[in-house]
């Protein structure tokens, strides 16, 4: 439980459906906290016409990757909600990163056959479908951002299975950002959760020279990516959450709490 109602900010992307920054907020003032939302990314949708094309010709693909609750949105937006368009995937498999995803893919897209969803991140997800199933001719259909990398299609291929991989959104910063973040760190939060490398680059690159004021607060790290941009930005990381979960990231910032705790014990024990 924590203590004195500490202010954590978690700076997350936003969309038209951000049911899942409710969930993290609710979850974290239920746990004690004073829990604030930056939203910091938003997305934009490119080539509609192309995924569209891909998900009528169902018989070209053996099933369907889904690393982010915006790929689902694509989709949803590609089929402009006819339901006739999607039915034919009900039988093929979708593999979702997290629950959040694998979410919008039951209830927008009515995907039945969602597997995955406990593997947390993309390098998990690969290896559960290289172990689960058998090489097929037909290759698996992967919706995803521009700023994707490569580590699921790179890991299915080598392991002799075909990828059609689409770009189908790409990142913006959010219209107000630099207000938001100019109100937010007013002053100084005890916890600040990042849940993207691209939420990472426009946090840093909004805060400018004032990004030195990171360093007065405790950060948690949404996945090892994540924590990598953070770390390759010389930024230090107290938590590091394995999912993209809300009860994963309350036990990171708890972590992250204890730590700094531990650290002012020690200090006090050595100046004795």
């Amino acid at each position: 439980m924590s203590q004195n109602r500490a202010r954590i900010v978690f700076c997350k992307s936003w969309s038209n459906e951000n049911e899942t920054a409710d969930v993290y907020k609710n979850l974290l003032e239920k746990a004690g906290y004073n829990a604030e939302y930056l939203p910091t990314i938003s997305f934009e949708f490119i080539n509609q016409k192309i995924l569209r094309e891909s998900l009528l010709s169902h018989d070209s693909f053996s099933g369907l990757i889904l690393t982010s609750p915006r790929s689902a949105e694509a989709i949803k937006l590609a089929t402009k909600q006819e339901t006739t368009v999607l039915e034919p995937w009900q039988k093929l498999p979708a593999y979702c990163v997290g629950p959040s995803t694998e979410s919008l893919a039951k209830k927008d897209l009515r995907l039945t056959d969602c597997l995955g969803s406990e593997c947390g991140n993309a390098e998990n997800l690969a290896g559960f479908i290289v172990s689960g199933r058998r090489h097929e001719d037909k290759p698996i259909l992967y919706p995803c951002s521009e700023i994707a990398r490569d580590t699921i299609e790179k890991h299915l291929t080598e392991n002799g299975f075909k990828v059609k991989k689409i770009i189908c959104y790409k990142t913006v910063p959010c219209e107000n950002l630099k207000q938001d973040v100019e109100r937010i760190f007013k002053s100084i939060p005890q916890v600040v959760v990042f849940f993207s490398p691209s939420v990472v680059e426009n946090i840093l690159t909004t805060l400018g020279e004032e990004a030195i004021i990171l360093k007065e607060v405790k950060i948690v790290a949404i996945g090892s990516v994540t924590n990598r941009a953070l770390t390759n930005a010389d930024i230090e990381v107290d938590a590091i959450s394995e999912k993209p979960e809300p009860e994963a990231l309350l036990q990171a910032i708890e972590r992250s709490i204890r730590k700094e705790s531990q650290n002012l014990k020690l200090i006090e024990e050595t100046t004795v």
